[in-house]
């Protein structure tokens, strides 16, 4: 049952939650925002109203919405969150080219019917959670979030081999597809854990492909694995091999095609971003000879020669796909 009245932190329904306390300090944690976020929740809007814009049209736009809050995962701070009907004014900022949205709000569009996983940043009422969140993640058929989350506090009391060895389970038998909350999560176990204990994870990431995560999750994913290590620069040995790996395999992924690119949207990534960097590193180009051989290699060399020979493949990615291919020694 939901309360239509209103969300209280006193009054609320008995609820089962993922994580109601601070897990031991014995099991380390990840730093991401699902091990980090007081509250976890998740919010389904109701009702949309009209939007209140101040002068000029450069002015915040404040937006009444009722909100249904139908899932608690997490009340790290025993505030006795629970189910419930809210009134809240979310306030979205113009979004200006090359610019992070001010607000979470202000890169969403609310709608009536839309689901989010909301992360909060603080303490307070549910209402001031969803009015300045810690963050807001859609929940599509493309991305579920919300599964992401539940699978993420039901290991994190684990040691980091247990968390390790868990999330690559999932994600090599799941058919789930994962988003950029559990992609984090992979990336800061992989950081966080010896070679020895993140090695099935390592491996459950480069050998599912494509299929395991969404179009945001790879290159969540991709952008993370692929991130120099603070000021000793340079992809740590641990997620070298997952970022040669992966590379070499959402390359070859088919899929739909960026307009005017002839390229699917994680090639063009890897084309614009990947590819050169690779081309300055030796250690990460002997890395990708070690571990890309046999199918994958050849599957890779194809797709490159397809690609650096359509014309529908602007020239200054086929200039980029070949001098790659080429320093390879894959002609």
């Amino acid at each position: 049952m939901i309360s239509k009245i209103r969300c209280s932190n006193e009054i609320g329904v008995v609820v089962l939650l993922l994580w109601s306390a601070a897990p031991s300090t014995a099991a380390p944690l990840p730093e991401v925002p699902v091990t980090r976020a007081p509250a976890i929740f998740v919010a389904e809007f109701q009702d949309v109203g009209a939007p209140e814009c101040g002068a000029p049209r450069s002015a915040a736009c404040t937006i009444p919405v009722r909100v249904r809050v139908t899932r608690i995962l997490k009340d790290r701070d025993r505030l006795g969150l629970s189910p419930c009907e809210v009134e809240v004014n979310l306030v979205r900022w113009p979004l200006r080219d090359g610019e992070a949205p001010v607000t979470w709000w202000s890169g969403i569009t609310p709608r009536r019917g839309a689901r989010y996983l909301i992360l909060s940043s603080g303490r307070g009422s549910l209402a001031e959670m969803i009015e300045n969140p810690g963050s807001v993640n859609p929940i599509s058929d493309q991305e579920d979030p919300v599964s992401d989350a539940e699978l993420i506090l039901r290991v994190a009391g684990q040691p980091l081999q247990g968390q390790a060895d868990a999330i690559a389970g999932e994600i090599s038998a799941s058919a789930a597809i994962h988003g950029r909350i559990l992609s984090e999560y992979a990336a800061a176990l992989l950081d966080d854990a010896s070679q020895s204990e993140s090695s099935l994870l390592a491996g459950a990431l480069v050998t599912s492909g494509g299929g395991a995560f969404s179009e945001n999750g790879k290159e969540d994913l991709l952008f993370r694995v692929a991130a120099p290590n603070g000021l000793q620069g340079g992809v740590p040995e641990n997620r070298l091999r997952v970022f040669v790996g992966l590379v070499a395999r959402y390359f070859v992924l088919e899929g739909a095609k960026v307009p005017d690119t002839g390229l699917t949207r994680i090639q063009r990534v890897i084309v614009q971003s990947y590819f050169p960097r690779m081309l300055g590193s030796e250690r990460e180009r002997a890395a990708w000879r070690m571990e890309i051989r046999g199918a994958i290699a050849e599957s890779f060399r194809v797709k490159c020669s397809a690609l650096a020979g359509s014309a529908e493949v602007p020239a200054e990615f086929r200039e980029k796909i070949g001098q790659f291919v080429a320093s390879l020694g894959l002609r």
